[in-house]
């Protein structure tokens, strides 16, 4: 169970990065060239690949708590006490 919600944090995290990725390098190129700046969009995928992976960890690493307390009660036991 752990391993499912871990997983699960993780894709989602995957999932938010590519779009992230893909919705946030165009605009900063609309930006730097609305704005005029005077320099060019360096983008380094190896940079992006580097911090999309370290977010994917920390997802990781956030969603294991949630899946402890998941995993020490019942279904019925959070759903009756609404501590889920």
């Amino acid at each position: 169970m752990r391993r499912l919600i871990g997983l699960e944090s993780s894709l989602y995290e995957a999932v938010g990065a590519v779009l992230g990725i893909a919705i946030g390098v165009p605009h900063a190129w609309m930006a730097f060239r609305t704005l005029n700046l005077g320099t060019g969009l360096s983008v380094s995928g190896i940079r992006l690949l580097q911090v999309a992976l370290l977010l994917i960890l920390v997802t990781l690493l956030a969603g294991l708590l949630p899946a402890r307390r998941a995993i020490r009660l019942s279904p019925m036991m959070a759903l009756g006490s609404g501590a889920a």
